[in-house]
């Protein structure tokens, strides 16, 4: 009898113990009271870890993502130097340093006081330091115009027309103003080897 008695008695220390091992375990990983573990290496920082109890009633407030856009339109109007117009499609590209815009753009001009027509297609690769893009950027512009020059007579008479083709390659530099979510206004000026040496753009990009 004395015998069963101890190993009755020993069976539950035994199961008691591990009772106690099991509980401190799961206290660990799922107490309602944060546990914190410090790691120290080479005495040079301190790591340190939580763990809480995650509960159905527990609610965890993420901030939202920003939604940054991979495309836009391009509407602009040319000024001062030959009035035209601009209407484009194009894509975002952003990486850790900049954020590039590449448009693709039809446009027109119209001489005005001059007698000449240009019309073409340009892809114009905009430069942001800003991933927003706002502020200052660069901008290069690279195409095929077509050229066309009314010749006119002193009298006034019409006489035979130029028509030909004329490389569009030039750079140069804006400021952006944020007016909405993902809206801008654009003042810019670029120079270099095309049909109008040198516009002054206005232009919006949404």
């Amino acid at each position: 009898m004395k015998q069963l008695i101890a190993i009755v008695f020993t069976i539950l220390s035994i199961s008691n113990l591990y009772s106690d091992e099991r509980w401190q375990e799961q206290n660990i990983y799922n107490s309602n009271y944060p546990q914190t573990v410090i790691v120290t290496k080479n005495d040079n920082y301190i790591i340190e870890s939580y763990y809480t109890k995650s509960t159905k009633n527990d609610s965890v407030n993420l901030p939202e993502p920003i939604k940054r856009p991979r495309d836009c339109f391009f509407f602009a109007l040319d000024t001062i130097v030959m009035p035209g117009i601009q209407i484009g499609y194009g894509f975002i590209k952003r990486d850790s340093t900049s954020t590039m815009e590449k448009i693709f753009i039809a446009h027109a001009n119209f001489g005005g006081i001059w007698p000449v027509f240009t019309a073409g297609i340009h892809s114009k690769i905009n430069t942001f330091k800003s991933s927003e893009r706002k502020g200052f950027y660069t901008c290069y512009n690279i195409g095929l115009d077509y050229v066309l020059i009314a010749g006119v007579e002193p009298g006034g008479g019409d006489v035979h027309s130029k028509e030909f083709l004329f490389p569009y390659v030039s750079f140069g530099l804006g400021y952006s103003f944020q007016i909405g979510r993902s809206s801008f206004f654009r003042i810019s000026g670029d120079l270099g080897l095309k049909a109008i040496l040198a516009s002054v753009t206005l232009s919006f990009v949404f």
